[in-house]
């Protein structure tokens, strides 16, 4: 699992950067043709819902969005585990996978 998402939280309602714009509407950030232009959800999100939606094991589904996409981009030597020489970034969450925060 990877995310576009473009504001974490649904905090901004709007966004316009030169010809890109996004407005979230009905939880989607939609551009002004219409069309989707980001995604709402975060990756803690996405995990919740593939543990609780989709029925993933939990294990695998923080593979998703840590081992499997670095190595997806080549990147499985540098980022996705902890281990000696990788970055020291952690997210912390809940039993009930509602609360998330990178330490």
């Amino acid at each position: 699992m990877i995310s576009d998402a473009l504001f974490t939280g649904r905090k901004i309602k709007n966004f316009q950067w030169e010809s890109f714009d996004a407005t979230l509407t009905d939880d989607q950030y939609i551009n002004s043709d219409g069309n989707l232009s980001g995604a709402a959800i975060s990756l803690g999100e996405a995990v919740y819902h593939a543990v609780h939606e989709v029925g993933i094991p939990l294990q695998e589904a923080i593979e998703m969005v840590t081992v499997r996409p670095a190595k997806a981009i080549g990147q499985q030597d540098v980022a996705g585990r902890i281990a000696v020489g990788y970055p020291a970034v952690f997210t912390a969450f809940d039993d009930a996978l509602q609360y998330f925060e990178v330490v």
